[in-house]
């Protein structure tokens, strides 16, 4: 039976809560590969696959260069992460190790034991390292005869046991995928393991059984993984270096549970149908599969799944069923997870990108999180509880200070008040002002120009035809000394006659463009009329006297309004009494 202690620690350790889709970037030798899940009910959903090519002169060491194209790729891409991207470490730059570690009375402990156990055996100097675990499985207490004696005598411990997979990477690449995502403009909100990544998109396409031990052959341009999956946990992990260059890494392949230099494989100095290839990725997995035995939870692998996008998947599955005599086949996560989107061909190459989004979206959370790793509890400090509990008096003390200025304060925010009351008022008057503003900007206008436009209107006036053939909807003037019109006619022909009486008149008419309207009254024809001044000037002020300028007709409401204190005829008969006028 599991305690409750034992509960917590095997309940999703990233207890916090999950964006409906996040951006997984995942970078495949010279690839970026791309992925957004989301999840419909329990099964999550692929909702974008994408890749992007890396330019050969790029260096993928140099984080700030390869952020910035980075950032230009999704950009261009138009894929939004507004929720963040996750990113995975390559299997070849993490350790990891299995552990067995009695059941700690405190599950908060368990962190403390794992850091303890696993800096025992680092390469590296603790501080460069970065530890994550994952916890999975809890033992009850069966011990053998052996056991007790050993208990009985305190040497042993008879004890529960939780099993813990650590892993254990440099800081300095965790710096790395940082700056690459700063320098990208991008919010890094976790950063996974590939291998694991695996696991979540095999587990999600429902090929994982939990009888039989599942294995997942990874064909990448640079490394060859090799993954057993037992029960949704990743039991046991290998990656052989591989080089699409022609030379060799002289890094040392990785794995727990085989601690043997792993051969390298070339993909690129074999002969054309390939046999060189499958043959030494053949020898690989039977390697590991020799590893896996000695694996303290073996199960027989009752299937392999290859992924990929070499071009050598099908190749590849087919002698490893010939060799090991169990079904291999290639994986399709687009077809498993019901996408059939733009790069649902390339998905076998994006298991790991897939993987990634897949644990970023669900309530587990990643497996390994190197950007937000799992860390020892911190023991209580007296001495801070101490100075925390005299800082807090000394806010009180802050606070009441606070509340006697708040006080005196009273009456100056009465004031201001006041002072915010009238400036109301004045803003309510603002609209008024600016309107005689505009109307003095005009005036000024006018005489700073010496233009007399109130002598063109009363020329023009004389000029157009009676208002029963025409009519002026806006008259108004340009900054250019221009005049613009808005005419309105009962015909085509009465436009054609207006054009030859303004050139008569002395003005440079632009070519009218006439357009057909429906007017209640009759006035179906609309035009614009722009008129340029010539000089000297069309007119002589002094002959205003004799314009003749059309009578209104009888029943114009207008007509009786007439000025009587000017001797020049009234500007409002003719055509232009329909419009109005106005300055631009």
């Amino acid at each position: 039976m599991i305690g409750s202690g034992a509960k917590r620690m095997l309940a999703p350790k990233k207890n916090r809560p999950t964006p409906a889709s996040v951006t997984a970037v995942d970078f495949d030798g010279h690839v970026v590969r791309i992925a957004q899940v989301s999840y419909r009910g329990r099964r999550p959903k692929i909702t974008y696959l994408g890749a992007v090519d890396l330019p050969a002169e790029l260096d993928q060491k140099d984080s700030a260069a390869c952020g910035a194209w980075l950032g230009e790729a999704l950009r261009g891409l138009k894929v939004k992460s507004k929720n963040g991207v996750v990113m995975g470490i390559p299997r070849g730059q993490v350790m990891l190790k299995p552990i067995t570690l009695p059941m700690p009375d405190d599950p908060d402990e368990l962190a403390g034991m794992v850091h303890f156990q696993v800096g025992k055996e680092l390469p590296f100097p603790a501080e460069e390292a970065v530890v994550d675990f994952t916890i999975h499985r809890y033992h009850e207490a069966k011990p053998s005869s052996a056991d007790k004696e050993k208990a009985e005598d305190g040497e042993g411990d008879a004890g529960p046991t939780v099993d813990v997979l650590a892993a254990i990477t440099r800081r300095s690449v965790v710096e790395h995928y940082g700056e690459m995502a700063q320098a990208a403009d991008l919010k890094l909100i976790g950063l996974g393991l590939r291998s694991y990544a695996n696991v979540r998109t095999v587990e999600a396409c429902g090929v994982d059984d939990n009888q039989q031990a599942v294995g997942l052959v990874s064909l990448r341009p640079d490394e060859v993984i090799i993954d057993i999956l037992v029960e949704s946990r990743l039991a046991f992990s290998r990656v052989a270096a591989a080089n699409l260059q022609g030379h060799h890494d002289d890094a040392e392949a990785q794995g727990h549970g085989d601690e043997d230099e792993d051969e390298k494989v070339d993909l690129v100095a074999e002969p054309a149908d390939g046999r060189a290839l499958i043959a030494g990725v053949t020898k690989e997995v039977v390697r590991s599969l020799h590893g896996y035995r000695v694996h303290p939870e073996h199960k027989e692998v009752g299937h392999v799944i290859v992924a990929g996008e070499t071009g050598r998947e099908l190749a590849v599955a087919a002698a490893l069923a010939e060799r090991l005599g169990v079904p291999c086949h290639p994986i399709d996560p687009a077809s498993d997870l019901g996408y059939k989107g733009q790069g649902a061909d390339r998905a076998s190459a994006a298991v790991a990108a897939i993987g990634l989004a897949i644990s970023a979206t669900d309530k587990q959370g990643l497996p390994f999180d190197f950007l937000h790793p799992t860390r020892p509890t911190v023991k209580k400090d007296h001495r801070r509880l101490k100075m925390a509990t005299a800082a807090a008096a000394v806010l009180l003390v802050i606070v009441g200070i606070g509340y006697q200025r708040v006080t005196q304060m009273g009456q100056r925010e009465r004031t201001l008040e006041g002072i915010r009351s009238q400036v109301e008022d004045l803003r309510d008057m603002r609209d008024e002002f600016r309107r005689i503003q505009l109307h003095a900007r005009n005036v000024d206008e006018w005489v700073e120009g010496r233009r007399s436009w109130l002598n063109h209107y009363l020329y023009l006036s004389s000029v157009l035809p009676p208002s029963e053939e025409v009519y002026v909807s806006n008259f108004a003037t340009t900054t250019s000394g221009s005049i613009r019109l808005n005419l309105h006619a009962r015909s085509g022909k009465v436009l054609i006659d207006l054009d030859r009486r303004l050139r008569d008149a002395g003005y440079i008419v632009k070519p009218l463009a006439v357009t057909p309207g429906n007017d209640p009254h009759g006035y179906n024809f609309r035009t614009t009329v722009e008129l340029s001044i010539p000089s000297p000037l069309p007119f002589d002020a002094d002959t205003f006297e004799d314009l003749t300028v059309p009578p209104r007709p009888e029943d114009d409401i207008y007509r009786h309004q007439q000025s009587a204190a000017s001797d020049q005829p009234a500007v409002s008969d003719g055509a232009l009494a329909q419009g109005g006028e106005g300055h631009e």
